[in-house]
């Protein structure tokens, strides 16, 4: 009897369970009536590839080159990066029954070289390209062929060009039932060095979002002095372990489902564009968009006050926003001091008035857009100036108008202290800083809690800021 054979005998007897991790994990789960809970039965859309890595699976999981429990309750595969594409390779791609000019199909190169009938022993290859995956060509080329014409496939776009691909070999050998070695060889077949990004990983199916009684697992570090240590503990499979040989960064993630990311994604800066330096950006805004807010926001007639920004813009001073809602009507009015409404307690106010740690997040994002787009960037400051600066001369700018809050004028007068002859005038008083809560929108007077130093003393980091850059103050508050 061949040693296959007795871990057959085995199996069928129940003495060892062979059988227990297998590639049950699916080629693809994502657009499968498994997951389909549209009301028309339109599967192919109702969950489709670009939804699958924000969205949790109910039936299932998938994977490249992967394995699961019989129940698949722990699921471990490999997810990569080229450094080009968008996204981490972590399932296979192709286009859906109404994507294709002929069905359904997919868009990858990847084959089962080996296989045992215990699973004992188990070799699978695939093939990534090194350059961004073509996913939009793919999708828009078959979509634009008639059914006349051939599929448009993968290794028509060219991208394995002088093999300009990496050939990922992954095996697994198990010593027993529960012990399975995993070797993943990578080969560069390219002409030229290139970096690829590996991420083998471990996960369990997510099961307790659907029913509020079931246990939640848990993976987490075991401390290992020599190897990476990850102990999976589930409420019915019980622990296993995974040991990464040559102590690997581990990173964790929960599998959930990231509701804002689907909505969110049509507004999301792209990161594909190298910008100065070659660096990257995720954001909101872009571009076009970018300079549409900040003409707004640099306008002096709304929020671009002579302190900061302000909270809501100055235009709904004579324009508030009505809603109307069960026969009244509601007004959200510009107001630049203490909030004339009971709401937040009353002495706190969102509706004009200029707070310090909403204009420190801007003046942080100002300069993270400036690394990105350099100096070749610029806008209108204030809006209607004829005045072009940079993100960086922006930001400092804005610093320069928060920071004067608290620096006399030429009259020796400080902004903060508003009217308060004391304040002003008293050598005994002028020269004691108070950091209120927030400011008047119109003068910089201090308004509400006068001990805020919690996020008031952000103008310590502005005013450092202001130093290294060594950037006098313009009597128009720039640079």
């Amino acid at each position: 009897m061949t040693p296959e054979e007795l871990r057959l005998q085995e199996d069928r007897e129940r003495t060892a369970y062979w059988k227990r991790w297998e590639p049950y994990l699916s080629d693809r789960q994502w657009g499968t009536v498994r997951e389909d809970y549209s009301p028309y039965g339109s599967a192919w859309d109702y969950f489709s590839h670009e939804q699958s890595r924000s969205r949790t699976y109910r039936w299932g999981e998938d994977g490249i080159a992967g394995i699961s429990d019989s129940r698949q309750r722990l699921c471990f595969a490999i997810a990569l990066w080229n450094g080009h594409d968008p996204i981490l390779k972590e399932r296979l791609f192709g286009l859906t029954g109404t994507e294709g000019n002929h069905g359904e199909d997919v868009k990858e190169y990847y084959f089962y070289l080996d296989n045992t009938p215990t699973h004992s022993y188990m070799k699978c290859l695939y093939k990534y390209p090194q350059q961004a995956f073509p996913y939009a060509q793919l999708v828009e080329e078959n979509r634009r062929r008639g059914r006349s014409e051939p599929e448009f496939e993968l290794l028509d776009t060219g991208i394995f060009a002088e093999d300009r691909y990496f050939d990922v070999l992954v095996e697994y050998a198990k010593a027993a039932p529960e012990d399975i070695l995993i070797q993943v060889t990578i080969t560069n077949r390219g002409p030229a060095s290139h970096t690829l990004h590996l991420l083998p990983t471990l996960w369990f199916r997510n099961t307790w979002g659907w029913n509020s009684d079931v246990e939640t697992p848990l993976i987490k570090v075991v401390d290992d002095a020599e190897l990476s240590v990850i102990e999976a503990v589930h409420p019915t499979l019980g622990s296993r372990w995974l040991y990464c040989e040559g102590g690997s960064d581990l990173l964790f993630t929960n599998n959930e489902t990231n509701h804002n990311r689907p909505e969110l994604k049509k507004n999301v800066a792209c990161m594909e564009t190298p910008g100065m330096g070659a660096r990257r950006l995720l954001a909101i805004v872009y571009g076009s968009k970018l300079k549409r807010i900040l003409q707004r926001m640099l306008d002096e007639t709304e929020f671009f006050s002579p302190h900061g920004i302000r909270a809501i813009s100055k235009y709904h001073q004579e324009h508030p926003y009505v809603l109307n809602c069960h026969g009244g009507d509601y007004y959200v009015h510009y107001e630049p001091a203490e909030s004339t409404t009971g709401l937040f307690g009353g002495n706190s106010n969102w509706r004009g008035p200029v707070w310090f740690p909403v204009n420190y997040l801007i003046i942080e994002a100002l300069w993270q857009f400036y690394q990105y787009f350099g100096d070749e960037f610029t806008v209108e400051c204030p809006t209607g100036s004829g005045q072009e600066m940079t993100l960086k001369q922006v930001a400092i700018a804005l610093s320069h108008r928060l920071v004067a809050v608290f620096e006399q004028d030429a009259a020796g007068r400080r902004p903060v202290y508003g009217g308060l002859a004391l304040f002003q005038t008293d050598p005994h008083w002028r020269n004691h800083i108070l950091f209120h809560e927030y400011f008047r929108g119109d003068n910089g007077a201090g308004l509400g809690a006068s001990h805020q130093t919690g996020w008031t003393g952000l103008v310590a980091a502005m005013i450092l800021q202001n130093a290294e850059h060594q950037t006098p103050r313009g009597d128009d508050g720039s640079p």
